[in-house]
């Protein structure tokens, strides 16, 4: 039998009908949706030929500089 100490921390808190984790995701939802993107043709190319490295399924070079596989700026 459960005990209801551990299933009242899961209840809903009063007054809300939803937990407090699914409006979070939901004003995550809408900032992304309104968040204008600033995506460069430079950070696309980067991008790309990072996913094109990955694809290889090779080792990465470890003695490699900073930058090499991925040079942006965040």
């Amino acid at each position: 039998m459960a005990d209801l100490s551990t299933l009242s921390s899961l209840a809903l808190s009063p007054g809300s009908r939803q937990p407090s984790i699914y409006r979070d995701a939901r004003e995550v939802t809408f900032r992304a949706k309104v968040t204008q993107s600033y995506d460069s043709p430079a950070l696309s190319r980067a991008l790309d030929r990072l996913d094109n490295t990955l694809a290889a399924e090779q080792p990465l070079d470890r003695d490699v500089p900073r930058g090499y596989y991925l040079n942006i700026l965040v």
